[in-house]
């Protein structure tokens, strides 16, 4: 996988496509954040179609996180 940039490309151009059409300063910061959550999804399609291995891993945060808040936003 080292060098291998083709993922670059596809997403970058949809990513820049979107970019384009929405103006994420008319959305709350939630709202906002949809470009990101696009390409995560793009990323995921990616590493599916080229048959790549992967392994989920816990989230950790140094920082204190005050979950029951967190939770709630969403």
């Amino acid at each position: 996988m080292k060098g291998d940039l083709s993922i670059i490309g596809p997403r970058l151009v949809i990513k820049r496509k979107l970019e384009k059409r929405i103006d994420p300063s008319k959305y709350d910061s939630f709202h906002a954040r949809h470009l990101g959550r696009i390409s995560e999804k793009l990323l995921d399609v990616w590493i599916n179609t080229k048959g790549y291995n992967y392994k989920e891993v816990k989230f950790m945060s140094i920082q204190k996180v005050n979950w029951w808040k967190k939770r709630r936003l969403f």
